[in-house]
């Protein structure tokens, strides 16, 4: 009897789990076999994703074969947190889902010009979860030339054909026509272009579904609204090893609750890479490189990571955000008390990491260096319309008098009007405005004010940046001090710290103590890195911010996941010093991203 109800009882687990009868179905477009009226095996593959995650259920995994699939992936169906739906690129293989349908039958009209008629889409649905919703007459993009990174060679978007130019294309609306005058003036008879069709690639409305290993790129989203071509609904999803590209505006997004971006590329996208509402989110291992392609004004929303509204209790670890167009990690409006920890943020036309209106963040153990001011150009506003914007107007640098000054926005670290913020063990080298930035004025925001106090700056290297090293917000009262101990802090040529926006300045530890009334152990000492020119921010054993730091109970690691000195923790993102180099800080990231993407 015992015998029979343990039987009983584990059936009853397997059931319950969803694992009994767990199915797996192959897709292999390339298959001369393949069709979707197939029943998925290997000798009998689906032609379609789409076609396979329509039959799934709780534990069945699906297998994807290498092939462009044309078409929107929207699984509806759910998994269990021991029984997830898997859909995963098969081994070796590199299967994409395009927004994008190669189009024929060209014919010339005029000088270098070519035109093609487009198909004619009935009017869209109004569910994300059906692919009517994502067929779209209005075409936002053209490539001459596939790729997933700036590889890849997209057509200039005119919006009359009298202003088309060699490299651009137009699209006629009453005549659902498409013209294209291709560079050095080529034929798309030889070598027809891919032209975004779709508004979208994938939307998971399902839970506990994991999709591994899948490319998406082409999406002409903004005929639709300003949205994710990628989209993570309801609860623990995952993304992974996956390649997001050339959205035209935003390639991937997460709401709900509980998701995982883990070692993604996410790239080149319109406007930018990742958003995302809602809360224990975990964004790691990823690279958010070269997004804001399109020139979205970056004062609005641009960049690498734009997470709005209320982001909170997540995880941002272990990413590179680099050379994008705006921030490279940006959290806005009520995102509150997440971890952003062990970051690499560089080469950004903006802050490397910008925290507003959102309180109880705790940013600890980033490396952020060589981020840069806005320049003054043609952007895009919310609309899409581009107008000139003069973002330089009100830089006066310390150089000119030493005047009050806004130094830009090419700050390592920025703190505005979110209160609560830890800033600690953090390393900000060489940003082209201030180091660490913790300023703002209150903030309201419906019956929430957002204020600029009860912040922590400790244990940071601040050095070499153009603007002030560090700038507080000056307190009006106890309850608005901004605590800042045991940094080191070295400027060349640039003022050493500043008590406000309009605050004075400081050019020395005994000027800036006296001023601020905090740092009281902080070191005005060069840091020395062990390399910084081959990005290695570890130091050198006679660095003075060895072992001059103080025990942060959120921060009993590093960078590296290296064990801190209880007593004695080391000052910066790293916490012992180099003994054999060069070791780039982007080492610790996903080997196979690296190797694959770099």
């Amino acid at each position: 009897m015992r015998s029979f109800i343990f039987a009983l009882s584990s059936l009853l687990i397997l059931i319950a789990s969803g694992s009994l009868n767990a199915r797996e179905f192959v897709v292999s477009q390339k298959s001369d076999s393949a069709s979707d009226e197939n029943s998925g095996t290997a000798q009998k593959p689906l032609k379609t994703i789409s076609a396979a995650v329509a039959r799934v259920h709780a534990g069945d995994r699906v297998i994807v074969h290498g092939g462009n699939y044309r078409e929107v992936v929207i699984i509806t169906a759910s998994g269990t947190a021991q029984a997830p739906i898997v859909i995963e690129a098969a081994t070796g293989e590199t299967p994409v889902i395009k927004g994008s349908d190669v189009i024929n039958g060209w014919q010339h009209d005029d000088g270098s010009v070519w035109k093609a008629a487009l198909r004619r889409y009935p009017p869209r649905g109004n569910s994300s979860e059906k692919p009517v919703f994502y067929d779209t007459n209005d075409v936002r993009q053209v490539f001459t030339h596939d790729g997933s990174l700036l590889d890849a060679h997209r057509l200039r978007r005119v919006t009359e054909r009298k202003a088309m130019k060699e490299d651009s294309f137009f699209r006629d609306p009453k005549q659902s026509l498409l013209y294209v005058w291709l560079p050095a003036s080529a034929s798309p008879i030889d070598q027809p272009p891919e032209v975004s069709v779709r508004a979208g690639w994938l939307n998971l409305a399902g839970s506990h579904i994991v999709v591994r290993g899948i490319q998406m790129r082409h999406a002409s989203t903004t005929s639709v609204s300003n949205a994710p071509a990628c989209s993570l609904q309801s609860e623990d999803n995952t993304l992974e090893n996956c390649v997001i590209s050339w959205g035209d505006f935003l390639g991937v997004s997460m709401s709900g609750t509980g998701h995982h971006l883990l070692n993604c590329l996410i790239a080149c996208n319109g406007d930018s890479g990742i958003g995302g509402t809602g809360e224990h989110h975990t964004i790691e291992g990823c690279r958010v490189v070269y997004n804001n392609v399109d020139r979205y004004n970056p004062e609005w929303h641009a960049g690498g990571a734009k997470l709005i509204p209320n982001f909170s209790h997540g995880s941002i670890r272990h990413n590179e955000f680099a050379h994008n167009f705006g921030p490279g990690l940006w959290l806005d409006g009520g995102c509150n008390e997440n971890v952003v920890d062990g970051n690499v943020t560089h080469d950004n036309e903006g802050p490397g990491i910008m925290v507003e209106v959102s309180k109880g963040n705790v940013v600890l153990n980033n490396i952020c260096y060589a981020n840069r001011n806005n320049l003054s150009g043609p952007y895009r506003d919310e609309k899409g319309i581009v107008t000139e914007s003069d973002l330089s107007a009100l830089r006066i640098s310390p150089s000119r008098l030493l005047k009050i000054y806004h130094s830009g926005e090419g700050r390592g670290i920025y703190i505005s009007s979110a209160p609560n913020t830890k800033v600690l063990y953090n390393t900000v080298y060489l940003n082209e405005a201030e180091g660490i930035c913790v300023e703002g004025p209150p903030r309201p925001d419906g019956t929430i004010t957002w204020e600029t106090r009860n912040e922590t700056v400790a244990n940071n290297i601040i050095a070499f940046n153009n603007g002030s090293q560090l700038t507080l917000r000056e307190a009006k009262g106890e309850q608005e001090k901004i605590y800042s101990d045991n940094n080191v802090i070295f400027s060349v040529g640039a003022v050493f710290a500043k008590y406000g926006w309009e605050g004075p300045a400081a050019f020395s530890i005994p000027d800036w103590q006296k001023t601020s009334g905090g740092d009281a152990h902080s070191i005005d000492a060069d840091p020395r890195f062990a390399l910084a020119a081959m990005a290695d921010f570890r130091i050198l054993p006679t660095s003075a911010a060895l072992g001059a730091g103080q025990a942060a109970p959120e921060a009993d690691h590093d960078f590296f996941g290296q064990q801190r000195d209880p007593e004695k923790p080391t000052i910066g993102a790293c916490e012992k010093p180099a003994e054999n180099y060069p070791q780039a800080v982007w080492q610790s990231l996903s080997e196979t991203i690296r190797s694959a993407h770099r």
